[in-house]
């Protein structure tokens, strides 16, 4: 979806319109990912400042109302205070029960983001009913070691949420297949679209499969990708063709 820049009351009714329409068309639906700072738009410099909230603020109270309403698991993100007054690029995870499960802060920041957000210091992985989830945002992608550490700590999926901009959707494909395929895990990436704070977003939201195979994949349009995570396809890959995790050399490379 497009966030409205600053405009969290209109990105919450945007989000409530969007869960009730899914839960509504699928019954059997566990989990909905938005993008990355979903409730306020991808804002920088001030602005960031002055929406940011506590992690139990008034977004999350909204969301976790929702959440337990649709019997739905929800990850968001948002821009985070904490007590200190540091400003962080956050994701959460709500239950289908409106409990808070998780609150991942971006590791990786981009050169334009460095003087707004501070840098998250865990890697995040957390257990729910669906599964064992590693949580990311937007550039983590980009990084292997990350992902790889998520899949060695008994990961089921990976979700990134994102503001991942053109003309570099297709660079961000690649490196959520490669993500996919090397830690032969399933990915659930959810990127923005629109333009904010002067960035085009490029959509192209997509499920990949643990081989690097796209399931659900969309354009630059609103919408969602739709698919079922089978953990039990990622354990035949790992135990058929695609050993790569339990034929690691640690005694040559760690």
């Amino acid at each position: 979806m497009a966030s409205a820049a600053g405009d969290i009351e209109e990105n919450l009714t945007v989000m409530r319109q969007w869960v009730q329409r899914l839960c509504n068309e699928h019954a059997d639906l566990k989990l909905i990912v938005f993008p990355e700072f979903v409730t306020t738009g991808f804002v920088l410099g001030k602005q960031a400042k002055a929406l940011a909230e506590s992690m139990d603020g008034k977004q999350f109270q909204s969301l976790a109302v929702l959440a337990a309403e649709f019997g739905v698991h929800i990850i968001y993100g948002y821009a985070e205070r904490d007590s200190d007054g540091h400003i962080y690029d956050s994701l959460t995870l709500i239950s289908d029960q409106g409990q808070r499960l998780a609150n991942y802060r971006k590791i990786h920041m981009t050169e334009f983001e460095k003087e707004t957000f501070t840098a998250g210091k865990e890697v995040l992985t957390v257990d729910t009913a669906l599964g064992r989830i590693g949580l990311l945002i937007c550039w983590d992608l980009a990084f292997p070691e990350l992902v790889r550490m998520q899949a060695l700590q008994g990961c089921d999926l990976i979700v990134a949420s994102s503001a991942w901009e053109n003309p570099y959707g297709e660079d961000m494909h690649k490196f959520s297949q490669a993500k996919a395929i090397d830690n032969v895990i399933h990915v659930v990436v959810s990127n923005s679209i629109g333009t904010c704070s002067g960035f085009e977003f490029a959509g192209k939201s997509a499920i990949y499969d643990p081989t690097g195979n796209v399931k659900s994949q969309l354009n630059s349009e609103a919408g969602y990708a739709l698919a079922l995570i089978d953990p039990e396809l990622q354990k035949q890959h790992r135990e058929g063709f695609y050993k790569m995790l339990s034929e690691r050399r640690v005694d040559i490379y760690g």
